[in-house]
């Protein structure tokens, strides 16, 4: 519960809600050092390597997906064009005996 203080102008809230804002904020400060949730530069520059690692790897996740879909469309119209060209050299041989 915030401490309430006395302004110039009654029903002024402003500066009670200033005390109430620095006491949360000491109060969260606090409760992180408590439980060990403050990270030293260490930390940070740790925790910074494993979100790039982590980007690095979907990026590539993403990309060998992109080329896998590429290469599997690419097969299917090389397979879908020889089928077309045997039908038609097999009309043609048929024509010509």
């Amino acid at each position: 519960m915030a401490k309430r203080t006395q302004t110039a102008q009654s029903g002024n809230t402003s500066r009670a809600r200033a005390v109430w804002k620095a006491s949360r904020a000491r109060d969260f400060h606090m409760r992180g050092r408590d439980f060990g949730q403050k990270l030293y530069d260490s930390q940070c520059a740790h925790l910074a390597l494993a979100n790039h690692t982590s980007a690095l790897a979907t990026s590539s996740r993403a990309r060998d997906l992109c080329c896998a879909v590429a290469t599997s469309a690419r097969n299917t119209l090389t397979l879908r064009m020889h089928k077309s060209r045997s039908r038609l050299s097999h009309t043609r041989s048929r024509l010509v005996l």
